[in-house]
């Protein structure tokens, strides 16, 4: 059981990890969004989509570690109730786990503000260019074209 728990601490410790990689791809794309560059938004996105994709891969290495410390021991494991699984583990490791869980707690806590802000961000972007684009479909010139006279197209002749 000690090598599925040590396994079990360091996939948790590469989903933090990840989840920090994430707080700052949000923040790259606030400031892309900001600074309007789409192409550094498109590649902030992309590189978002690709870290939220590690994160299920992630949490899916540690439902079947908890499938299989559940089967040593004959308990539930869940990654975020440290007493379950405390118990098993020596100081070092039960430590590091403490250490994670704080972890994880911060960078939590840090996305949900990140994505709320970037949520609000987009919003105000979408409200602009729709204003942007009503304007546009809608404007007409303050005054038409002044027609060109017939004298004014024809040469004038110098001397005269």
């Amino acid at each position: 059981m000690t090598a599925t728990i040590e396994t079990y601490l360091d996939v948790l410790e590469k989903r933090l990890v990840v989840l920090e990689q994430l707080s700052v791809g949000v923040r790259e794309c606030q400031s892309a969004v900001t600074a309007m560059d789409l192409d550094r938004t498109l590649h902030a996105i992309d590189r978002q989509e690709k870290l939220c994709q590690k994160i299920r891969c992630l949490d899916g290495q540690l439902g079947g570690l908890q499938e299989a410390l559940k089967a040593e021991s004959g308990e539930t494991i869940e990654w975020n109730a440290p007493q379950t699984l405390a118990e098993y583990l020596d100081d070092a490791s039960r430590k590091k786990l403490q250490l994670l869980l704080i972890g994880f707690e911060k960078i939590e806590t840090d996305i949900r503000r990140l994505n709320r802000v970037q949520s609000e961000l987009l919003s105000r972007s979408r409200r602009s260019v729709s204003s942007l684009v009503n304007l546009m479909a809608h404007w007409q010139g303050s005054s038409e074209p002044r027609p060109m006279l017939d004298r004014e197209l024809a040469p004038s002749s110098a001397g005269k």
